[in-house]
Formats: C-alpha cells, structure tokens, sequence
C-alpha cells in the first residue's frame, strides 16, 4: 500500500504496484520506487520515493552486464510481457513517452541494438523518433503494429492477443535519417496515418472542445500566433490552453518574459484545482502535489532578452525534457525596447527563427504578441497584430483573444493552415479559478455539452436536492451504490459553499434515501460528467447495476441533518 494525499490535508492508504529503478553498471543499485494506485487507468495516481532523486530504469536489475540488446517499452508491465515472451532484456522508461530522461542515456550506451516499442499511436511513434535522435538512430528500430497484426499499442496488448511477439520485434523497421526516401521506407507511416487521421490532427483540448472542432487539435512542429487586447486575458487563456494540453501529457516549456514565473504558476494552480486556492490553503500541499507531476517547465527569464539565447535554451530544453511545446509570452516583452525600425527587424528575425525552430526540432511554438493600438470598439483582426505581416505569413495558426466587455469574450481562429476551418469558441472568466472555459460553471455552456473533466464542488439542483462529486474517496468506509447515468436537456443551476463532510447513517438507510431521491424526486438531477440532466423519468432500478466507476457523489437534503456521500463503483 502507499499513501496519497487529499484536499483535507490527510493521507489516503490505498492499493498499490511498486516498481523498482535502478542504474549502474556492473553491480545494479535501487535508487528510487515508483507506486501505481491499483484502479482504473483515467483514476490512476502515481507517486515517487523518495519524491526527489535520480531517474532510473525498472527492469535494469535483470540486464545482463554483457547485453548487446535491448527493448525499451512506455510501460512497466510491457517489459515484463517483452521479457517473459522472448526472454529478451527488456527495460520501461520512468517517464513513459512523455521524455527521455538524460540521466538514464548513459546505461544504454553498452546496446548496439535498441528496440522502441512505445505504441502504435500518433504521439508514442513521435516520441519514439524523438528518443532515437538522441539514442542515435543508427542502433534504433521502431517496433509497430502491421496489416496482419490490426492494432497493437502495447507489448502487453499483444501478449494478451497471444501473437509472437518475438517475431514484432525481430521485423521492427530501423529509422533512418537520409534526405532521399523512397515511398517504400514511407508505406507504413502513410497508413498509419491513414488509419489514425484523428490522432495525426493532433491532441485534443479537453475544456476548450469549439477549438478543437475548429483546429482540430495541437500538433507538433506548428507555429501559433496569438493576440488580443492589452489587459484583457491574454495569459489567463494562454495559461489554460497550456494547461489542458499539459494534462494531457504534452510536455510543455513556459517562457514568461511580461509575468513572473511564481504569479503565473499560481494563476495554473487555481485553474488546475478550480479553487481560490488563497481561500483554501489547506488543500495546498494537495494540488501542488498533484501540478508537480504534471511536465511543464519554466524558462529564468524575465524582461527583455537575446534571441539567441532563448532559441540556446529551448533547445537545450528540446533535448533533456523533450519538450512538446513552447509558449513565448511575449514577443514584446522579450524583444525589449527599441526603436520602432530596429523593432520591426529584431521582431521578424525572432519570429523567423522560431518557425525555424519549430520546424526543425518539431515542437509547438506559441507566440503571444500584442496587437497594435485599435479603437476599443473595434474588433481585432489579422491585420492588427503588431508588426510587419511576417508573423501571420509564418503562422500555421492565428488566434484573437476578442473582447467586447468584462463579459463578452470569445476565441477567434482567423487562420488554420491544417484544413482552414475557422470559427469562435465563446468564453466566459470565472473569477475564483480563473479559467475563462467555462468548465467550473454549469451556466455556461461552450458548446452545447459540458466540456470539461472538472467539476465544481457542488452545484444546487432545486429546492431539495444537492450533489457533490470528488476524483478520491477519502473515507474508507463509505458504501458503495451504483446509478445509470442518462442525459437530458440542461437547466440553470446555482453555485453553492462546499459542504464539510459529516456522520453517516447506516449503509441501508444510505442505499434506500439515494434510491428514493434519484426515483421520487420531481427536481432534475444534475449529471457532473455530462453537465446533463437526470430525472426519475429517465432512470429506472433494471440499470442500477450499469454504474461509473470510481466517482462519489453526495445527496443533500435540506429537511435532513446528515450528508449521503457514496463511492459509485
């Protein structure tokens, strides 16, 4: 077992996997244990001891001192799938596809072959391109999915298909880096392609769902440009749209040079938590906690600095961290003050080699560069980005932060080079979590569906009714109910205080008062995921068993002194 903490400042004792890294050569050394909470993947957590240390490789104890070759997998359990089918050394990167840490380069310098088997995904096969580079990719050879096979992401995935998975890795095609290819040495990555043209759109933003439909996703090797009027949100959003790629596993590089790095990491734990985290500072340790795992990275920088030695430090940062995306806010800022025809030359010359840098190393770039003076009146365009037009030229996307009053935002996408959609995605600035996506309020709807993987903490339903929904248990006793959940169409509904938790009641008493709510209660009931509405005539007992997995939900009632707080399992 291991201990997680919670937003009560508490520790949870909770199932877990332990696995051991080590390093060294000849005689293998234990330097730190990562856990795994056993559960579904989406509510996995994961936690380090100790919490600082070293990067080692689980399954370098088994690596024989003489090896010549090696497999490496994203995940644990594939290497233990790799080694038990082949008997071949198998190792799992600490990180997963996320980076390559430089720590563990020095243990697999003694291979003359190495194996990537990260996946048959978009974004494991450009990691595993990314790790050749620096592994050599002479020595490197990608293991993939083929027609016969259908899709196999994962080594384990194929051991539980029981194909030959001995005979995937044998077949694995080496990476090559010459100028002149031929469609042959091509054929693969076309229908791979092909057969994932979701995934090549790139990753998909989770609170911000119009901006996808519109953009598609966040693709690698891209340069965006953004704007909007002074004052009116610009790093708030940038924050956000940042911050919901980075959970998402795109490691992320900021580069502050207009805001310091400690308000700006405060801004990202407010709409990370969804809370005045000023207003509730006991569940600090939690969330920062929880933001320490996430991979973003800061540049030292602040004020007015040389290109080159930003371009020095992003692909430095490239290298270690593999970074995903960069996020330079602002040109402006960063430029310094000049003369307005030196300005324009330094700015252009920063702007070309960030598209260079862009292209080149493959990573997102995101500038953030302020408009010239408009009538406040007058909406943004293109046109209006500060500069020459060299920047909307070299952008791959153009995004204008419009804003029409304190309550009249949105996001517009003038320029989409990938399939030239453009569009709106409406906003709206909630002042306790700073997002402007609209997911901590279920007033407000982006696009129709509630958009986002959050919840608030409560939400008020009616004259009787109140639920309450969290990510953790964190009594272990509570009991355990399930509900069906349906969607209806949406109705207003009120933010309330966050209620403490309080004495429970018998299981019986707690199954028969949820049952009884959820199936005479004439107020709507909210579901949290959907941001839909449930009523009796939408549910009935037959699908009780059909259940969410892992979630709580609470049911208030205004004539009743207890709280029913339920794990749904």
């Amino acid at each position: 077992t291991g201990k997680f903490p919670t937003p009560s400042g508490e520790c949870l004792e909770v199932p877990c996997v332990a696995f051991p890294w080590f390093e060294g050569e000849g005689v293998k050394s234990l330097v730190r244990v990562k856990l795994e909470t056993v559960a579904e993947p989406l509510h996995r957590q994961t936690a380090l001891h100790p919490k600082e240390g070293v990067y080692g490789l689980f399954g370098w104890n088994t690596i024989p001192n003489d090896a010549k070759e090696v497999v490496i997998t994203a995940g644990e359990f594939d290497a233990v799938a790799v080694h038990q089918a082949t008997s071949l050394p198998a190792v799992a990167l600490p990180s997963g596809t996320t980076s390559l840490p430089p720590e563990v380069l020095p243990l697999l310098e003694q291979f003359e072959c190495i194996y990537l088997w990260l996946g048959s995904d978009v974004q494991s096969r450009q990691a595993a391109t990314q790790f050749a580079k620096k592994l050599n990719v002479d020595r490197c050879y990608l293991v993939r999915s083929t027609e016969d096979q259908g899709n196999v992401p994962t080594a384990l995935t194929a051991l539980n298909r029981d194909l030959d998975l001995k005979a995937a890795i044998t077949s694995a095609a080496p990476f090559t880096h010459k100028k002149i290819l031929t469609f042959q040495q091509l054929r693969e990555e076309v229908y791979g392609e092909l057969s994932n043209a979701s995934e090549v759109a790139g990753v998909k933003w989770q609170r911000f769902p119009k901006l996808t439909s519109i953009l598609k996703g966040h693709r690698p090797g891209e340069l965006t440009v953004f704007t909007g009027p002074t004052g009116s949100g610009k790093t708030t959003l940038m924050s956000e749209l940042s911050l919901d790629l980075c959970k998402q596993g795109v490691t992320t590089l900021w580069g502050s040079f207009e805001i310091k790095n400690v308000r700006l990491i405060k801004t990202m734990l407010k709409q990370f938590s969804g809370l005045n985290l000023e207003n509730h500072l006991v569940q600090y340790n939690f969330w920062a906690d929880k933001f320490q795992h996430l991979p973003i990275y800061f540049m030292g920088f602040y004020g007015p600095v040389d290109i080159g030695v930003v371009i020095k430090t992003m692909s430095h940062a490239a290298y270690v961290y593999d970074i995903q995306h960069v996020i330079i806010d602002n040109l402006q800022f960063m430029v310094g003050a000049i003369s307005n025809l030196d300005r324009y030359a330094v700015q252009n010359q920063a702007i070309a080699e960030f598209r260079k840098f862009a292209s080149v190393m493959n990573v997102h770039v995101t500038l953030v560069i302020h408009p010239r003076k408009e009538e406040e009146s007058t909406e943004l365009t293109t046109a209006s980005i500060f500069g020459t037009a060299k920047a909307s030229q070299e952008a791959d996307n153009v995004l204008i932060l419009q804003s029409q009053g304190p309550k009249q935002k949105y996001l517009q996408v003038t320029k989409n080079r990938f399939d030239g959609d453009i569009g709106r995605h409406p906003l709206q600035f909630d002042r306790d979590s700073l997002t402007l996506s609209g997911c901590f309020n279920h007033n407000f709807k982006s696009s129709g569906k509630y958009s986002s993987d959050y919840t608030p903490s409560a939400v008020r339903l009616g004259p009787q009714v109140r639920v309450q929904r969290s990510s953790f248990n964190s009594e272990k006793q509570n009991p355990t109910t399930s509900l069906q959940k349906k969607t209806q169409s949406s109705e207003s509904l009120d933010s309330v205080a966050k209620l403490d938790h309080t004495s429970l009641p018998s299981v019986h008493t707690l199954s028969h008062q949820l049952s009884n709510t959820i199936m005479n209660q004439s107020t709507p009931i909210l579901d949290l995921e959907e941001g839909s509405i449930l009523s009796k005539d939408t549910l009935n007992t037959e699908r009780w068993n059909d259940s969410i997995e892992d979630e709580e939900i609470g049911v208030f009632s205004e004539d009743a002194d207890y709280t029913l707080k339920t794990k749904i399992s």
